[in-house]
């Protein structure tokens, strides 16, 4: 039998849906902030996530709102639908505010499956009709069905929801009232401008998440905010020169009762605008260097220039902006943070808070790289390099880093296909090789400036331990160090048995440090007992002869007077 020449196409199954949304993102925090990121692309400059009890798995409800463009039938039909559509590729600038867009896959609004069962999605362009859509991602499970065979309502309808008085309206009012009126005790680093234009009808999309997949409490929305608050980047130091932020805030909306306390604007934590350490600097595509370093103290400012490149003939990532925080996390250097206003009541709450907002992000154009930054996810293995030398080295949960790349600058820097890091390419691993000999410069100032090289301190007090300062005494020796050797030779890539040891470690130190301010306080009462002393038995000499001389007049008047 000859064979015949023909052609087999590929078709997908309806299944694939759970794929590229509800299996291929990570977790709900991940999936909210994909739309939120669609809402950026849209040039919205205020975006609601308003939570409806019963916030319980196949209860309740997330809606996003945005004031964007929105979108027109056309648009909906052709290019929302489009699975993996090339229009960012074409467009990759927004249409109205010329943003460099977030979205370059067409696959970032699946990632509402990931979240509920049934996502409902209204929007409207000014002076358009209104585009009503209703997917059941239920509809997509059925093992027999390709995509092309389960039908997606659509309506377009004249408007009911982004209307003058509607809906919308009246949700963005009255978030822009609690923002003028300074109800909100968070205020966002941007001032949002809800506001149509003149002559232009309300417009914009929500997307109504419905059937929740999971609970929503305290801790996990508290979590969703900390990872919105490192969306956008805190004001950058003037002299990097870093384009404007865009004009962005989000403002998450909670129902009444044990969660009312979270509702407020997403703002950047307090605490990183106080580091006790910094470095700022620019890397140019050539690997040159040009550093800043900075400590919260009266220290003078050091600066660094020289090239930080090891390897020439590796691939360039490109230029990049940097912006490294830290500090350091025993009690006597936190001390000095309580007098700020930085939402904490004591030294472990500080701590708490710095480890909270701790880990380097990645800001491309002004947005943030997922998941870079979260404090679990440490992409530069800065635990790793504490567990061989823990005395120089910084570790990743007292770092707040920022680091500003450019689409356009660092073109061989590309996300996944699951928006879960970037693509490695000997261009990502230079640029993980350039951050870490900067690092490498601030931990060498840090160390410095907290060992000096003659260590001296107040005579009257010989027990008390600072930093900068070693201890005297019973604990002169006190040191873990060789139990931190054994460690590192024996379990090299056991990262949690050292922060284990880390956290020991400052535990131990804290206890010690109080036993040396008792003793110290014996040591002053000890002198205080002796001066006593001293003074008593000099002072009795005196006295006795005083009270001699007292006697003998008593004598001499008595006598005078028989």
């Amino acid at each position: 039998m000859e064979s015949e020449d023909a052609k087999a196409y590929l078709r997908p199954r309806a299944r694939l849906m759970s794929t590229l949304g509800e299996e291929l993102i990570s977790n709900e925090r991940v999936a909210l902030t994909e739309l939120v990121k669609n809402a950026y692309d849209a040039d919205a400059s205020l975006v609601v996530i308003r939570f409806e009890a019963p916030l319980e798995e196949g209860a309740g409800s997330v809606q996003v709102w945005d004031d964007g463009h929105g979108m027109s039938p056309e648009t909906v039909r052709g290019t929302w639908m489009d699975i993996a559509t090339p229009h960012r590729h074409r467009t990759p600038r927004s249409e109205k505010l010329g943003r460099r867009v977030l979205g370059a896959k067409g696959i970032g609004r699946f990632s509402a499956a990931r979240l509920a069962h049934v996502t409902s999605v209204t929007t409207r362009r000014s002076g358009g009709e209104e585009v009503a859509l209703r997917i059941d991602w239920g509809d997509f499970a059925q093992e027999d069905a390709y995509l092309d065979q389960v039908p997606i309502e659509c309506t377009v309808r004249s408007p009911e929801v982004f209307t003058v008085d509607g809906e919308s309206q009246e949700l963005f009012d009255g978030v822009m009232r609690e923002f003028h009126e300074g109800g909100n005790s968070t205020s966002p680093d941007t001032s949002p401008t809800s506001d149509p234009e003149i002559g232009e009808d309300p417009h914009g999309t929500v997307v109504r998440l419905e059937g929740l997949r999971q609970n929503w409490g305290v801790e996990s929305i508290q979590s969703l905010k900390r990872t919105l608050s490192r969306l956008l980047p805190p004001p950058p130091p003037t002299e990097l020169h870093v384009s404007d932020q865009p004009e962005f805030a989000i403002y998450v909306e909670t129902p009444p009762g044990e969660l009312r306390h979270l509702s407020g604007f997403v703002s950047a934590s307090e605490a990183l605008a106080h580091p006790h350490y910094r470095l700022i600097g620019t890397v140019d595509e050539d690997g040159f260097a040009r550093l800043t370093l900075r400590a919260a103290e009266d220290v003078p400012e050091v600066t660094v220039e020289r090239s930080l490149r090891q390897d020439p003939k590796r691939p360039s990532c490109g230029p990049v902006k940097l912006d490294i925080r830290a500090w350091d996390l025993d009690s006597g250097s936190l001390r000095q943070l309580l007098k700020l206003d930085l939402g904490a009541r004591n030294i472990s709450e500080i701590r708490s808070l710095i480890r909270a907002n701790s880990g380097v992000t990645l800001y491309r154009d002004g947005f943030r790289v997922q998941p870079f930054g979260e404090p679990e996810f440490d992409w530069l293995g800065f635990d790793q390099r504490r567990v061989n030398n823990p005395t120089l080295r910084l570790s990743n949960n007292q770092v707040a880093g920022f680091i500003y790349i450019t689409a356009d600058g660092n073109p061989h820097l590309q996300d996944r296909s699951h928006r879960e890091g970037l693509i490695d390419t000997p261009e990502y691993e230079e640029l993980k090789t350039l951050i870490h000999h900067a690092v490498n410069e601030m931990e060498t100032w840090r160390y410095k400036l907290r060992r000096p090289a003659s260590p001296a301190g107040p005579i009257d007090e010989p027990f008390v331990v600072s930093a900068g300062r070693r201890g005297h005494g019973v604990f002169e020796t006190f040191d873990l160090g060789p139990l931190r050797d054994v460690v590192a030779r024996r379990h090299p890539d056991d990262v949690v048995l050292g922060r284990a040891l880390d956290e020991a470690t400052e535990t131990i130190t804290e206890g010690v440090r109080k036993v040396q301010e008792i003793l110290s306080q014996f040591s002053r009462l000890a002198t205080l007992g002796t001066l006593v002393d001293v003074v008593l038995h000099d002072g009795r000499t005196a006295l006795s002869h005083i009270a001699f001389v007292l006697r003998a007049c008593l004598t001499w008047r008595q006598v005078d007077a028989a």
